[in-house]
């Protein structure tokens, strides 16, 4: 009987070691590496990291679609690991104190080496976690998986490595910003199925161009943001512009969105943003811009402009952003029909035709910002 007890509890703490590890080790094993591009190299794509969220889901956190961001499943594994290790201990505790309590002499003996046992684990436990938030108190921490960041003085240009749509601007001063180029959606595209063509867009504001002199202390805020955060200033515009009407205090119809860039309570309150921003333009733009960024770095999106803009209007969840069942090649939201077999077209009500002509109109705003002097 105490063999058995002694093989259980050893593959248990061997459980919980291999679980807390695994924990660590993740971000490090999904990391990607590259090398340093030269002018001379031929053209290629810029690494993309989606997938991993995919596996996680799959096979690791929840099938069924709660927590599927690979940070919150790692986070789980780690808090699921110290859990386990804190109920392991607990069972031992009070198995040594039943046995020291109920045996003779030999049993005793067998309980405190139970004790000892389980003390032990515990102090190896609290030591590496000491040690390691001595070295370095980030590997103790859970963070997002981050895209390399690459030190942009030596990078060439991006026509003399073949990308003329996205790259790191190495010079000027947009230095070290992304360079996205111009967003091509056009109005009135049609898509065919079967019998029906759907629209994938309409640019409803048309007649609008884009506000290039824009208030100083706007422009001051747009540009600090813009720093800040790594955000396009035409970007940052272009939503203003479509969002507000550069109106700084409005809130939306719905009660939920509020200034320049009509930003959600809980939104905001999930990035941290500072207090005011819903009436105050420049925490607003501040606020607006940080969680552009966080949809730049949302695997989902692919933080191409084109989704980071749809994610800003649908969400960047696969509600929207995942794969379309129906338009091969397209994601839910750009996808204008209904039913499998193509013979209708989405509306407003139960599609997203809003959004579609969301990203058309915005998306010629940004490229209008971009010709601004100041974008």
């Amino acid at each position: 009987m105490y063999s058995i007890i002694l093989k259980a509890r050893a593959l248990f703490l061997t459980a919980v070691f291999l679980t807390i590890a695994a924990g660590f080790l993740a971000p490090m094993a999904l990391a990607d590496n590259h090398g340093p591009l030269q002018p001379t190299d031929a053209p290629t794509a810029l690494p993309t990291y989606s997938g991993v969220d995919e596996s996680i889901e799959a096979f690791l956190c929840t099938p069924k679609g709660q927590g599927t961001d690979l940070l919150d499943c790692v986070g789980r594994l780690y808090r699921f690991g110290i859990s386990a290790g804190a109920i392991a201990l607990i069972f031992f505790l009070v198995l040594a104190g039943y046995l020291y309590i109920t045996s003779g002499e030999a049993g005793k003996g067998k309980a405190k080496n139970i004790l000892l046992s389980a003390v032990t684990g515990m102090g190896i436990l609290l030591g590496s976690f000491v040690l390691l938030n001595f070295i370095n108190p980030t590997l103790t921490q859970i963070r997002p998986i981050q895209p390399p960041i690459f030190s942009t003085q030596d990078l060439p240009s991006c026509e003399a490595i073949g990308f003329s749509a996205r790259c790191i601007i190495s010079t000027g001063p947009s230095a070290g910003q992304v360079s996205t180029g111009n967003v091509n959606v056009a109005s009135g595209q049609m898509i065919q199925g079967n019998g029906v063509s759907c629209s994938l867009g309409d640019d409803k504001l048309a007649s609008t161009r884009a506000k290039c002199a824009i208030e100083s202390r706007y422009q001051a805020a747009i540009s600090a943001a813009s720093q800040r955060y790594g955000v396009d200033q035409a970007l940052i515009k272009a939503i203003i512009q479509k969002e507000s009407g550069w109106r700084e205090v409005i809130t939306s119809w719905t009660g939920c969105c509020h200034g320049l860039m009509q930003i959600k309570t809980e939104t905001a309150r999930s990035i941290g943003c500072q207090s005011g921003w819903q009436t105050d333009g420049v925490k607003n733009i501040d606020c607006g811009t940080k969680y552009l960024a966080t949809l730049l770095r949302n695997t989902a999106v692919n933080s191409s402009t084109k989704y980071v803009i749809s994610a800003y209007n649908a969400g960047p969840g696969r509600k929207s952003q995942g794969p379309s069942s129906i338009c091969s090649g397209l994601r839910v939201w750009e996808c204008p029909f209904t039913n499998s077999s193509k013979t209708v077209c989405s509306t407003n009500i139960n599609g997203y035709m809003q959004t579609r002509n969301y990203v058309v109109t915005v998306s010629r705003w940004y490229n209008e910002f971009k010709a601004c002097p100041s974008s």
